[in-house]
């Protein structure tokens, strides 16, 4: 299984290869995207526009979520594509297979233009957050909430929902750590914290355990893998010696004892948490597939 470290070492090592389109090289993704940026939206709708033309597709809307190309690009003519994967690449969510594939296409449709190459293009264009890279990892959505890693959705309508998250909505909320034992490799925390106003949501950054040792004086050494600021693999790998306990509560349920360790960032203190992903063993990590659902 493909550690969180060497998940993160897929986006920032980016192999592309495809020798009929003459590609061959490696792209580092350090953006922080969150949220889908307007240029970012304009470059996909340019991308798509030319991917209908080829298709006879009315416009890029109208490409199928799952599409083929006709022969002469430089593309193998019964490759599948997938529409949804485009767009989270240009929206700071793609796995790394997804950018491939988007790399792929710009250049076949003329987008990666000399002097600019390839690697230069991923750079520019494609980026992830937390929950993008955490999700990824994990084989579900790159959209799911930070908080609902915890609190789940419930069983109504997901306001501003994409069909991604619809396709993974069951998978969470994840149960809470009870024991030291049980903190893996691949074990999710997430960072609860208090801004003000109180109305800003709380539930704050998510992350991946890599490791975890004991260190002196009844600490832990935890590392982790987390996509929370732009910047390289250095910036995405993090060490901490800290005492982990069970003290804390979240507020929301006060009741379930929560293993955690303190922090704080530019608005104060924070707690950092541990939730279980074992349920999740049984995904891969995410190429264009979305909780083992293609074309979502």
């Amino acid at each position: 299984m493909v550690g969180p470290l060497q998940y993160l070492s897929m986006y920032h090592s980016m192999f592309i290869a495809d020798l009929p389109l003459q590609l061959l090289g490696y792209a580092d993704i350090r953006r922080y995207i969150s949220g889908e940026p307007g240029d970012g939206v304009t470059e996909r709708g340019k991308l798509l526009s030319a991917i209908a033309k080829a298709r006879k597709d009315s416009s890029g809307n109208s490409v199928p979520n799952l599409f083929t190309l006709p022969s002469g690009l430089g593309l193998p003519a019964n490759e599948e594509f997938c529409r949804p994967a485009i767009r989270r690449s240009y929206a700071g969510r793609g796995s790394p297979h997804e950018m491939i594939d988007t790399i792929r296409l710009a250049v076949a449709f003329g987008r990666v233009k000399h002097p600019i190459s390839a690697s230069e293009y991923a750079r520019k264009w494609f980026g992830s957050d937390c929950n993008a890279f955490v999700g990824n990892w994990l084989g579900v959505s790159p959209s799911l909430s930070v908080r609902s890693y915890f609190t789940g959705y419930g069983s109504g309508d997901i306001p501003g929902s994409v069909p991604s998250v619809e396709a993974s909505r069951d998978c969470v909320p994840l149960k809470p750590i009870a024991s030291l034992t049980a903190i893996t490799q691949g074990t999710v925390v997430v960072t609860f914290g208090t801004p003000r106003p109180k109305t800003v949501n709380r539930y704050k950054h998510i992350a991946l355990v890599e490791s975890i040792a004991p260190a002196t004086g009844g600490k832990h050494r935890i590392e982790l893998a987390e996509w929370g600021v732009p910047g390289g693999f250095e910036s995405h790998h993090n060490v901490f010696y800290v005492k982990i306990e069970s003290t804390w509560r979240n507020p929301e349920r006060l009741g379930t004892p929560l293993l955690s360790f303190n922090d704080a960032d530019k608005e104060g203190a924070t707690h950092r948490f541990f939730l279980d992903h074992r349920s999740l063993l049984h995904l891969p990590y995410r190429g264009w597939e979305v909780n083992k659902q293609w074309g979502v």
